[in-house]
């Protein structure tokens, strides 16, 4: 009998999003094991609330959606004891389906259904991805998110976290580190899709364009290189800024792709770059480990990137810059002193810190002693 991995996700399968819990459920059934994704399926007219999970299936892969109230950015506090309750149901029922789970929480809120619901089956693992305290808007919310994280610290029984900042959350236990990586069976089939669109180079920043982004050095570059073109790919709520920015002719805005498309996009990139705000103005940038860092690694181009905290040691693979003109300059001396060697190096980069690597690491934290 397969051994099960139930992964109780921050996202929904469904999302656009590429994240990390998807790769986990991907790569893990790949490892030969039976994988169970376990999403919260937000329901907004409490009369429609029922306690009786969606099940599908995704090629081997079974979601299960349950029913539960939104969290409503921790403005109705009573919410949250509620959905416990309504998660423990289900739950219990759930978990009467398992023998040895092991147990991975994406999002601190699983943590009192999964262990009321559990009755001591399996081995719990936090899998810490991100300070999402940095997230909540207002202080009620990051209480009560704080509040949950804590309890999910210290009752799980591993620790893996995706930045070295992030082991500060952790006291008195042992915390594996275990970043993101790269879906090389994703990749190897992507196709160059916008190469008869637009000028050479293409210059891409492919993720979430938010907070963290510095559009204003976006601006200075698209100014400073009229011959490249700069094409911007992902979620955002700064559309008015988005706007401005494309009223620059070699600026271009292609909205929020879906996952199982984003490949092609990264494929036909001639150069990736990272804008970000500085770790003084934006902090959680001390705690990210972006994917996108592997993503432009495998295909081999060059990259220019401010300095946070997960390029500040690639420098080899990477040229990372302190100041808004170090960039400007970077992006010009990266095309001209690129090579084969230089794009081997990221290419092994990139194999090297793949999702099968990660599945292998997690297998290892737990099961090898």
């Amino acid at each position: 009998m397969k051994k099960e991995v139930v992964i109780f996700s921050l996202l929904n399968w469904e999302s656009k999003l590429l994240h990390r819990s998807h790769m986990l459920a991907k790569y893990f059934q790949k490892a030969g094991f039976k994988v169970i994704y376990i999403q919260k399926e937000n329901v907004h007219e409490t009369f429609r609330l029922s306690f009786k999970p969606k099940v599908k299936k995704d090629k081997e892969i079974t979601i299960m959606s349950l029913p539960a109230l939104p969290y409503l950015k921790g403005k109705i506090s009573y919410i949250y004891k509620l959905n416990d309750i309504i998660l423990t149901k289900q739950l219990t029922k759930i978990f009467k389906l398992f023998d040895d789970p092991f147990i991975i929480l994406e999002s601190p809120y699983w943590i009192r259904a999964v262990i009321s619901s559990r009755g001591n089956k399996g081995i719990v693992c936090y899998d810490i991805s991100d300070d999402f305290s940095q997230f909540a808007t207002n202080e009620k919310w990051k209480s009560k998110l704080l509040e949950y994280e804590e309890e999910t610290i210290q009752k799980s029984d591993y620790i893996f976290v995706t930045a070295s900042e992030l082991k500060n959350k952790v006291k008195d236990k042992k915390v594996f580190l275990i970043e993101n990586g790269v879906d090389l069976d994703g990749f190897q089939d992507a196709k160059n899709i916008l190469a008869h669109d637009y000028k050479k180079p293409i210059c891409g920043f492919i993720g979430g364009l938010f907070e963290w982004v510095n559009f204003e050095l976006i601006e200075k570059c698209a100014k400073s290189y009229p011959n490249y073109d700069f094409v911007l790919i992902g979620p955002t709520d700064r559309k008015e800024k988005i706007g401005e920015l494309c009223r620059i002719s070699n600026i271009h805005y292609l909205g929020e792709k879906d996952k199982k498309d984003i490949g092609d996009y990264f494929k036909s990139l001639d150069m990736g770059i990272i804008p970000f705000v500085s770790e003084d103005v934006y902090p959680r940038l001390k705690t990210v480990n972006s994917n996108k860092v592997f993503q432009y690694c495998y295909f081999g181009y060059p990259i220019v990137s401010t300095n946070f905290g997960q390029v500040r040691d690639l420098n080899d693979i990477i040229d990372v810059a302190d100041t808004d003109e170090e960039f400007i300059s970077k992006l010009g001396i990266a095309m001209e002193k690129n090579n084969e060697n230089l794009e081997e190096k990221r290419r092994k980069f990139a194999i090297d810190n793949s999702w099968e690597q990660r599945i292998k690491q997690m297998i290892a934290a737990v099961f090898e002693k």
